[in-house]
């Protein structure tokens, strides 16, 4: 299904990882692969459990979990990653 919709120019948001639940943390990279195999590694958005001030959000998402998205996805994909508020 993610291929298909990547195919059809669609961004594919998926929101998991949390400090809070780590149920799907581990799934995550693994259902980044088949629309980045596929060349749609451009049009993934990622989410973060950020509605309360005790969880890390984003600073989770970028940092302890960075390294399983990079042995997963390349480096060469994940270079540029950041927070949408970060961009310029």
């Amino acid at each position: 299904m993610h291929r298909e919709a990547g195919a059809a120019g669609a961004h594919l948001a998926f929101d998991g990882p949390s400090r809070a639940y780590h149920a799907t943390d581990w799934r995550v990279p693994e259902l980044l692969a088949a629309p980045a195999d596929a060349g749609h590694g451009d049009r993934l958005l990622l989410g973060a459990d950020t509605v309360t001030s005790e969880m890390p959000g984003m600073v989770h998402l970028l940092r302890p979990l960075r390294p399983r998205f990079e042995a997963v996805l390349g480096k060469e994909l994940t270079r540029g990653w950041r927070p949408s508020w970060a961009r310029s």
